[in-house]
This record gives C-alpha cells, structure tokens and sequence, in this order.
C-alpha cells in the first residue's frame, strides 16, 4: 500500500491512502464501522436484533419476560421508520 502525505488548506498534514480524496465519497464495498454505526437506522437494527436474541434466550425459562422483550425489540427495531411516516 501506498501512503501519500498532503497538506490541508489548515495547515494539518493528513495521510491518505493511495491518493484518495477524504472528500469523495467512499467506494462501493469498503466498508466504514463507524459511519454505520453512526446510522441511526443500522443502530436500530442491531439493537432490534440483540434484543430479539436475548428474548429467544429468555424464553426458554420466562414467557411473559420474553414477550415483554420481543415487543421492545419491535418498538426499537421500528422507532426510526414509524418516526419518518
């Protein structure tokens, strides 16, 4: 790999690899942990589906424990989608 040294209009020097510019935008199929994460739709899902995991754990020993789970599972799963309708 390649590293290229240059100087922001601020002053700051950044690396970037192979001469891309931090400015364009990404290209398809790298993937970027923390701008997903950032996303407040893949965070909802992720939550949703832990949630959904732990319910399916909980049932196996507490039925309404793991419904109440489910249900919130739901509410979070659905919270970003149902706030843009």
């Amino acid at each position: 790999m390649q590293w290229i040294q240059r100087q922001t209009a601020t002053g700051r020097i950044s690396s970037i690899e192979n001469g891309a510019d931090p400015r364009e935008p990404r290209q398809p199929g790298k993937w970027d942990i923390r701008s997903l994460l950032s996303n407040p739709e893949v965070a909802a899902a992720l939550g949703s589906g832990v949630l959904m995991l732990v319910a399916w754990a909980a049932g196996s020993w507490s039925q309404p424990l793991s419904i109440v789970l489910y249900i919130i599972s739901y509410a979070v799963g659905g919270w970003v989608k149902a706030k843009e309708g």
